[in-house]
């Protein structure tokens, strides 16, 4: 079982997101489509992707949720895990607008209800 490094709930999810480098360092990787959201909460998110991300690099990222909102957010990786072909990243939310986060919030408490955790 993995330890829980998170601070709040997180929400499994469908979803895609885009990344560009900010942090002045280039990379192979500019935009990336291929990405996979594995779980989100308010103060930030799982993935998996086929490209090698560093560790501690800064990236303006578009999420895309199952339901085609756009959430505009800046994150820094945190955790780095190599799985066979596949990278799992672990990032936190630098910037996040209060009312993204407020979706996040209201996707979670549904998923908690629907799953009988409230």
């Amino acid at each position: 079982m993995s330890e829980e490094r998170r601070r709040s709930k997180r929400l499994e999810l469908d979803g895609n997101i885009k990344l560009r480098r900010l942090d002045g360092q280039t990379s192979d990787s500019a935009d990336i489509v291929s990405i996979k959201i594995v779980d989100l909460s308010k103060l930030g998110l799982g993935f998996t992707c086929s490209n090698r991300l560093e560790n501690k690099s800064i990236w303006d990222t578009e999420v895309v949720l199952w339901t085609k909102e756009v959430l505009q957010v800046i994150i820094r990786i945190v955790r780095v895990k190599e799985e066979g072909d596949q990278f799992f990243y672990g990032a936190e939310f630098l910037a996040m607008s209060e009312g993204d986060q407020a979706r996040i919030d209201i996707y979670t408490q549904f998923d908690a209800a629907r799953k009988g955790e409230l």
